[in-house]
Formats: C-alpha cells, sequence, structure tokens
C-alpha cells in the first residue's frame, strides 16, 4: 500500500513538472497520458511462444533489439513483444524489425498491470538490466510466467536502498527465474541480497554485442545525404548544456586547423533553442530538425532532432561520446563504436563504468582526460593516416570479440524456460 501510494505520488509530481516545463510541457503530458490509458494492440492470433521484453529507455531498448534479433533466429513463430516506460524508449521499440508489438509501460500499479498480463499470457516475462519492479514481478509469479533479468546491474545507489529495505529486496528478487548478471560486481550483490548462484550467470555487458547488419543497414539507409566526404566528419553527440561553450572552444580550434565537419546532437533538444545555438555558436552553424537537411559541403550542423543518433554515428569518422566531460555520468560508450567510428570521452563515467572497463582493456586511447587532451587527440587521428588505420583496425577487432554475447543469452533463456515453436491453438 504505502509502496503504490509513493508511486502515485511521483506520477503526480511528473505531471505538474511536465504541465509546466517551458520547452516540451505539451509533448510530455501526451505522454503522461498515453501511459495512464493503457492502450493494448491486437496480437497475431497463432504464433506462440509469447516472449515480453521489457526495457524502461533507448538505451535498454538497443539491448532488446539485439535480443529480439536473437531470439527470432531460434523461435520464428514466437510472438515478441517490447514495452518501455519512456517516450524515447517507446519510439524506438516501434521500429524494432524482429517486435511483433510495442506497447507503452504503465506505472508499476497492480490494475495496469494484471490488464497487460492477461492481454498477453505471456511465456516469459524479459527484463533489461536494472527493471526491478515489485508489483510486476509479482504479478508474473502469481500467473506462473518465469521471469529472467537480462544484462543485470545493480548500481551503488541502487545496492544500498536493497540493503537499508531488506524486506523490500528479497520480496523482488526471489521472484525471478534467473539472472544474466554483466559482471563479478553485480553477481556479488547479487549473493549479498541472498540470491542463490544457481540463479546467476555471468555474461558480459550484452551493450558490447554488435547490432545486425540490418540494423546498420537501416541506420546507414536514413543519412543518404550525409555520406562521408574526404575530410572526416566529428560528431559530439548526447551533449549537454554545461558542455557547450568549451566544446564551441575546441570546435573553433579545430577548424582553424583542419577541414573537419563537425555534428552536434543534444541529449535533450528541449533544452536548446535555435536562438541559444546561434548565440554560441555564431552564424556558421546550420541547424536542422531532419537529418535529411544535412548536406555534404556543411562544416557545423546542430541536429535538433530525436531518435537519429545512431544514423548520425553511421555517416561518423570520429565520435565523441558527451555527458562525460560534466557531472551527468556519460553515455553509452560503445553506441558510435557499433557504427564504425572511432570513439572518444572524457574522464566523468560514472554511469558508465561497466563499458568503460571494457573500452579501457581494448581501447585504452578512448578516455581523454579533458578538452586540451581531446583535441590533441583529434588532431592527431587526422592528421595521421597510419595511426588512423591502426586504430580503425583496433576497432574492429574489439567488436569481434563480442558478437556472440547476446546469441548465447537468447539461447540460455530458450533452453532453460523450455520455449519451443507452437501454434496458439
Amino acid at each position: 500500500m504505502l509502496y503504490d501510494v509513493a508511486v502515485l505520488t511521483m506520477s503526480t509530481i511528473y505531471y505538474w513538472h511536465s504541465a509546466l516545463y517551458r520547452h516540451s510541457g505539451q509533448r510530455r503530458l501526451a505522454w503522461f497520458k498515453m501511459r495512464k490509458r493503457n492502450i493494448l494492440p491486437p496480437l497475431p492470433v497463432d504464433r506462440r511462444p509469447l516472449i515480453w521484453i521489457h526495457a524502461v529507455s533507448a538505451g535498454e531498448v538497443k539491448v532488446a533489439e539485439k535480443l529480439a534479433e536473437a531470439l527470432r533466429r531460434l523461435l520464428l513463430r514466437a510472438t515478441i513483444v517490447i514495452s518501455s516506460s519512456t517516450e524515447a524508449g517507446y519510439a524506438k521499440a516501434q521500429n524494432v524489425i524482429e517486435a511483433d508489438v510495442a506497447i507503452v509501460m504503465p506505472l508499476d500499479l497492480r490494475k495496469p498491470l494484471q490488464q497487460i498480463f492477461q492481454h498477453l499470457q505471456p511465456s516469459v516475462l524479459i527484463t533489461v538490466e536494472s527493471e526491478l519492479w515489485p508489483h510486476l514481478f509479482r504479478i508474473a509469479e502469481q500467473m506462473s510466467v518465469p521471469i529472467n533479468v537480462t544484462n543485470a546491474t545493480l548500481s551503488d545507489r541502487s545496492f544500498k536502498n536493497f540493503k537499508k529495505h531488506g524486506w523490500f529486496a528479497k520480496a523482488t528478487l526471489s521472484k525471478v527465474s534467473h539472472f544474466y548478471c554483466q559482471n563479478m560486481s553485480t553477481m556479488s550483490r547479487l549473493n549479498e541480497l541472498g540470491v542463490a548462484d544457481n540463479k546467476i550467470d555471468i555474461t558480459g555487458n550484452m551493450k558490447l554485442s554488435p547490432p545486425s547488419r540490418q540494423a546498420i543497414a537501416h541506420a546507414q539507409a536514413l543519412v543518404p545525404a550525409c555520406d562521408r566526404r574526404e575530410t572526416k566528419t566529428i560528431t559530439f553527440g548526447n551533449i549537454h548544456p554545461a558542455e557547450i561553450k568549451d566544446t564551441r572552444d575546441l570546435i573553433c580550434r579545430l577548424h582553424s586547423v583542419t577541414d573537419t565537419r563537425v555534428l552536434i546532437v543534444p541529449r535533450h533538444i528541449d533544452k536548446f533553442t535555435p536562438k541559444d545555438i546561434k548565440t554560441t555558436f555564431g552564424d556558421d552553424v546550420k541547424v536542422v530538425s531532419d537529418i535529411s537537411e544535412i548536406s555534404p559541403s556543411d562544416r557545423l550542423v546542430w541536429v535538433s532532432a530525436m531518435h537519429i543518433l545512431e544514423a548520425i554515428y553511421a555517416a561518423t569518422d570520429i565520435a565523441v561520446v558527451m555527458g562525460t566531460f560534466c557531472d551527468v555520468g556519460g553515455h553509452d560508450l560503445v553506441e558510435p563504436v557499433h557504427f564504425g567510428a572511432l570513439t572518444f570521452y572524457g574522464p566523468n563515467v560514472e554511469k558508465q563504468m561497466s563499458l568503460h572497463a571494457e573500452m579501457s582493456a581494448l581501447m585504452p586511447w578512448a578516455q581523454v582526460r579533458d578538452y586540451n587532451a581531446l583535441y590533441e587527440s583529434l588532431v592527431e587521428m587526422l592528421e595521421v593516416e597510419y595511426l588512423w588505420n591502426t586504430r580503425v583496425n583496433e576497432l574492429h577487432s574489439a567488436l569481434a570479440q563480442f558478437a556472440s554475447i547476446t546469441n548465447d543469452v537468447a539461447c540460455a533463456i530458450v533452453e532453460r524456460n523450455q520455449l519451443k515453436d507452437q501454434n496458439a491453438s
């Protein structure tokens, strides 16, 4: 009961914050109301098993997409449903090729979740990363639906909260059939919270698995006008307001010594107005709201559009992952690598420690200490051809090592839950 009150209180706060938000209040309100309506689309009537994958936001949906592709290869007749809790995640889920249905995940409350379970009748529930919801898991257990947590991780904050409320941790974690963990640290924390070794596998970080060729081709097809030209393209992806001025100064220094094209993609487009962008970067910046507006002759482009970063990375030679030069703690460090871009990032990677550990081992040059070090690395990469070729070879070698992670998880889920193609009847 107290948990329900807390969920409703937080949702009310979110509602009023959205209503008052100056740039995107109407869009956020529309999304909030959509979550409340709990619209359930029709399902294929003759395809089983039904596999439900829940991923909270766009980053987790990317993992769900890879998992859906791997599961489809094993179960051709399965119905695959992907749910997400955020606007960006739902938009991404709708474009997952191997997902039959994308749904909006409601708040973790009994009634809407019971409606979803009754509608889907899932054979298995798969969650991605740290999606550990009490009512979701309780209803799954009541309906004898096995729960598999993939790419499992527990942040310092989540671990401390679970330890502080041991009864809550036990009631939630005990309902999980199996955990597929990113690393030994997560396994140790789950052990400390009472999860037995036989319910845990260490699989590695599924974000390291490359996307399918289909997904890469789809991203590349979105930017026909943004093909690589003779000079290199650098993308600053997921940039935050606190990083703007230093990034502007860095770009000015780069343009004084190279003919590089620069693309800038904000993390939150509603935090920057066209006037703010022009004031910061001057009249030379081209502000576009659609990637089709980018041309090979552009020198500095601000891309004010959502859900396009993969496509931008597919047309990029060098990517700089932002959110790592401020206290945000970073974003997906490996995403641009998958689309063939040499990748750099800054010192603040608190939210990406698992990926950082892997990147540091395979590409120790990727992390730089500050903007000056980033400038030196970029100039060196642009001017020294043999170094460029060496880094590209290292990138491809690194990717090859992680190709099987998601396939291995998919095989384990199918075998452990005895999933087989069958007619719904």
